[in-house]
């Protein structure tokens, strides 16, 4: 695969997760912004795990997009 072909293969993998992500996202609309952000920072871990050896990962503990909402937050007791 070329490195294009791959670019272009890491780049429909992160809009296909960053659409995934806000299908099940509870924490309000998100602007636009918020939704480039996302796939910015998807496509940024996948083109970096892909230089990788398997089994290694970029993302550290404290990497997060976004908090979702817990069956505790949506409870309005």
């Amino acid at each position: 695969m070329t490195i294009g072909k791959r670019r272009q293969h890491l780049e429909m993998v992160a809009a296909s997760l960053t659409q995934a992500y806000y299908t099940v996202h509870t924490g309000g609309s998100p602007d636009y912004r918020e939704i480039f952000e996302t796939y910015k920072f998807l496509l940024d871990a996948l083109v970096e795990q892909d230089k990788l050896p398997p089994g290694h990962t970029p993302l550290r503990a404290g990497d997060t997009l976004a908090p979702f909402e817990t069956d505790e937050t949506k409870r309005s007791d």
